[in-house]
């Protein structure tokens, strides 16, 4: 059994591929890295050679345009990877009776006050969120596709833990916006894809909620790293209108299966910063 990376260039995608238990069999595919063994443009799936793909194969689809900005601003060109490109290349993929991994989003859900797992009602506030739901719904009578609805997969290498590394390497305060989801670890995600992977037939329910158990602000990260890694100056910020037209200000999700395939509760995100930064368990 093979697993392909698709996307193997993202955040997420990069991060399991270090980690992951089943590395030797991982092959990467991604559209420019020089770090990849097969290279694929999700608006040309007839480049792609799909009989390279056995019975039972794993694909992991992390490929997505995936910034919820850039998916308002041009509508038309995510549209087309996010939707047509990703239901074709999984239409092809099951073609060949490959298992596929298709990574959501919390944003299907509308956010407020409301706490929502994976039967919850969907009601996305953006086009990001649409566009996921689409693909969830288009797909949601396929025995061979799971879905991880991610929440805010959080490491020192995500775009906000970068951020406040740099803004305390340079003296400067750091700008907050009020935003608040259930964050995860992302060892969590990666033992989780690892022992789906594992156990793939045990597992009757199509979509995995993947989320911390608390809801955690971006002032909460912040402050975290100020008590336990390093002293920074935190400033909070409301952003433009236009911000929360893609996103909601919170989304509180819950699991009732992650932890169960994880066999344990998530990690508390700052037992995690601990472990990413000085290396404690």
């Amino acid at each position: 059994m093979n697993v392909y990376l698709l996307g193997s260039d993202s955040y997420i995608a990069k991060g399991f591929y270090q980690k992951t238990r089943h590395k030797e069999n991982c092959k990467r595919v991604a559209r420019k890295s020089e770090e990849r063994d097969y290279s694929f443009d999700l608006l040309k799936s007839q480049s792609f050679d799909f009989n390279i793909i056995r019975n039972n194969d794993i694909v992991l689809f992390f490929a997505a345009t995936a910034h919820p900005d850039e998916c308002e601003k041009d509508f038309q060109s995510a549209y087309a990877v996010n939707v047509a490109g990703t239901s074709r290349f999984i239409k092809r993929f099951l073609e060949h009776n490959a298992r596929i991994l298709f990574f959501s989003s919390d944003s299907v859900f509308h956010g407020g006050e409301k706490t929502f797992y994976e039967d919850s009602v969907k009601n996305p506030v953006g086009k990001y969120g649409e566009m996921k739901l689409s693909i969830e719904k288009e797909f949601e009578k396929e025995e061979n596709i799971k879905i991880f609805r991610l929440s805010y997969i959080y490491s020192k290498e995500d775009k906000f833990s970068s951020y406040l590394e740099g803004c305390s390497k340079k003296g400067c305060a750091v700008e907050v916006y009020p935003l608040s989801r259930n964050v995860v670890h992302l060892d969590d995600l990666v033992e989780g894809i690892d022992k789906l992977i594992e156990a793939w037939d045990s597992w009757n329910n199509q979509v995995f909620n993947i989320c911390g158990e608390d809801l955690i602000s971006r002032a909460d990260i912040a402050r975290y790293f100020k008590e336990n890694i390093s002293a920074i100056e935190i400033k909070l910020v409301e952003p433009e209108e236009a911000f929360f037209k893609a996103r909601p200000r919170a989304i509180e999700m819950k699991s009732k299966f992650f932890p169960a395939l994880l066999g344990r509760q998530p990690t508390p995100i700052q037992r995690a910063m601990l472990k990413e930064y000085l290396g404690q368990n």
